[in-house]
């Protein structure tokens, strides 16, 4: 539940007082992952080589004189396996440790503040702080982001990130999400590639979406890609309504990665799983502009820096535990065909069959950030020899 005035209160007048940094405050009843301090626990409130450089002083590095305490919104459930956890913890956790505890957060996982959508018209209007938010659903507002989603993009993991933590990338697209002063991106994050669970068959080439009725995430492109390129019927269901829809039969299938099949409990009302590695779940961790005007230079470029390494806090993480989420998906009785399993021609069957999205997604993202973004991603491609 949200902290009654008094106790904001209270907790304003303390960090006042303190000269050492705090942790983010998760909203009850949500709890992150047992075990884990933040950063400001472990470390202190000393000074930063950051806050040296700026000269900027260890009681106030921002040149803040009163406690600013932000809202963080996000749809993961904030547990163990949640990858928009472990982004999310790391920009709240460095942000009050380099501001010695003068922006502090008040976290909201698990769908508190509403879905995905809710959470980003509530930065958009400021009433949210911040949030993480899939690009699939920021597309909705800015469609170059449906180039994310553009099926069979990359061929391996590092090339999405190759393409997306490039320097000249993100400067490109904070521009976009810039216009018109509507929010400020401070960094990509990936939970993976997304794969495709169901109750009915194992899935090994196109023509097995054929009869399923398939939950995907809002937004066209994933319509496209499932139902008129893969011939699924396709249904949109919240996230936090998903377990219940499976559990009930209303769907038969969904595609996620696999640390939310562990996460949501997933396993339990679904059989089969087929890593087709069509698309990467890709999300950003956006600021409202209201709030981003009432920072200081310096808090700002503590905001970017956080949020760059964040990402590289969500990418090493996935990385490293992939093949454990795989085996641990296998071990509560899940079938699982890893992409690996497949022969080259049921993985043609279904990247041919998704190729018109490919052009229809042209349009729709604008010819001037298609070209660009194939441009980066056929760099990094090429850069790792796939």
């Amino acid at each position: 539940m949200k902290r009654t005035k008094k106790m904001t209160a209270l907790l304003l007048a303390a960090a006042m007082i303190l000269v050492s940094g705090c942790g983010s405050k998760a909203a009850e009843p949500s709890k992150a992952p047992e075990g884990k301090e933040t950063q400001a626990q472990s470390q202190g409130g000393g000074e930063t080589q950051a806050q040296a450089q700026n000269g900027a002083s260890q009681e106030n590095p921002g040149g803040r004189t009163e406690p600013l305490v932000l809202k963080y919104g996000s749809v993961g459930s904030g547990r163990e396996n949640d990858s928009m956890h472990y982004p999310s913890k790391h920009v709240m956790d460095t942000i009050e440790k380099e501001t010695n505890g003068m922006i502090t957060f008040e976290y909201y996982p698990a769908s508190q503040l509403g879905s995905e959508s809710s959470l980003l018209d509530q930065v958009l209007s400021d009433s949210l702080d911040m949030g993480i938010i899939t690009t699939n659903v920021m597309s909705n507002v800015w469609p170059e982001f449906s180039a994310f989603s553009l099926p069979f993009a990359f061929p391996s993991l590092e090339s999405f990130w190759g393409t997306v933590n490039t320097d000249g990338f993100i400067e490109k697209t904070q521009e976009i999400v810039q216009k018109n002063d509507m929010a400020m991106l401070i960094g990509y994050h990936t939970s993976g590639y997304r794969g495709c669970q169901n109750n009915k068959r194992p899935i090994r080439s196109a023509e097995d979406f054929k009869g399923l009725t398939f939950r995907v995430m809002a937004g066209d492109i994933y319509t496209d890609v499932f139902g008129n390129c893969l011939g699924a019927s396709t249904v949109t269901v919240a996230a936090d309504e998903l377990y219940s829809a499976l559990q009930q039969g209303v769907v038969d299938g969904e595609d996620t990665a696999l640390n939310y099949v562990l996460d949501q409990k997933y396993f339990e009302v679904e059989k089969y799983s087929t890593q087709i590695n069509a698309m990467t779940g890709s999300m950003a961790i956006l600021v409202s502009n209201g709030t981003w005007n009432k920072l200081t230079d310096q808090e700002k470029e503590i905001f970017l820096r956080a949020g760059r390494e964040a990402g590289d806090v969500s990418y090493e993480f996935v990385k490293k535990m992939a093949d454990g989420f795989a085996e641990q998906v296998e071990e509560k009785g899940v079938e699982l065909i890893r992409n690996s399993d497949l022969t080259k021609e049921e993985r043609d069957s279904f990247l041919n069959a998704t190729q018109p999205v490919w052009e229809k997604y042209r349009g729709e993202v604008g010819e001037e950030f298609y070209d660009y973004f194939n441009e980066v991603r056929e760099k990094a491609i090429a850069d790792l020899g796939l």
